[in-house]
């Protein structure tokens, strides 16, 4: 869980190197592709 306001995503926070998973409230996700 991540609540900094600055927080950064790099490479190593990457699913697959492409995809990251971000939950809004207890049941809403969202799978994001990130291009490179």
């Amino acid at each position: 869980k991540i609540n900094h306001p600055d927080f950064v995503v790099t490479r190593d926070h990457l699913i697959n190197e492409k995809y990251i998973l971000v939950q809004k409230g207890k049941k809403t996700y969202f799978l994001i592709r990130v291009k490179q």
